[in-house]
């Protein structure tokens, strides 16, 4: 393992920790709640957390569609017709 390596990962970790810690020292000292900021905030936090989930299923997707493809699009047609008899 290169040093480089080691010292990139070491320098994004104290990045995260420091971000981490700047953020809450920033929100345990603030004296008012600005709530359009803390909606915007969490917003995209979560667009944040999601965003890597579902890259992580486009492999997946991918052979799938292949599949579906050569299966002359049977998968598609199938769960909707058993959602629409459960409903």
């Amino acid at each position: 393992m290169e040093l480089n390596t080691v010292l990139f990962a070491f320098g994004l970790t104290l990045f995260a920790g420091l971000s981490t810690g700047i953020g809450s020292a920033l929100a345990f000292f603030t004296q008012t709640t600005n709530t359009k900021f803390l909606s915007a905030a969490l917003g995209f936090s979560a667009g944040v957390m999601i965003y890597p989930s579902h890259v992580s299923k486009l492999s997946s997707c991918d052979s799938s569609l292949d599949l579906t493809r050569q299966l002359g699009c049977f998968a598609l047609k199938c769960p909707t017709k058993i959602c629409l008899q459960i409903s």
